[in-house]
């Protein structure tokens, strides 16, 4: 079975569809208060706590906007996040002296430098 056909063998994306969304969901805000995390720190982490009281009392989409993340799930804004995890990857590894790395069926391969 080639690699673009392993997606089939998660059984759980036939069997309740709706946890592989509410898990991509997820995802995305964890990235995304991450991001304001790192870019603007104290402020945004009040807001983080202020939408975490929310609960489920108010639509997500106010739970976003309350916790200072865009609400936005376009091509270009995940891209974005993307490329900010990527970069912060790249950040933590070459810190540990791990600049080589590709990532292979999800994980990352790297050499280490000499």
């Amino acid at each position: 079975m080639t690699y673009r056909k392993l997606w089939q063998k998660q059984l759980h994306i036939f069997m309740v569809p709706f946890i592989t969304l509410r898990y991509g969901i997820a995802q995305l805000k964890r990235r995304g208060l991450w991001k304001n995390f790192k870019t603007i720190q104290k402020p945004r982490l009040k807001a983080t706590k202020k939408a975490l009281k929310l609960g489920y009392t108010k639509p997500l989409s106010e739970m976003y906007e309350t916790a200072g993340i865009p609400f936005d799930f376009s091509k270009a804004h995940i891209k974005s996040l993307g490329e900010f995890v990527k970069k912060s990857v790249e950040l933590a590894l070459g810190f540990l002296g791990l600049h080589d790395f590709r990532i292979v069926n999800n994980c990352i391969v790297f050499v280490r430098n000499k």
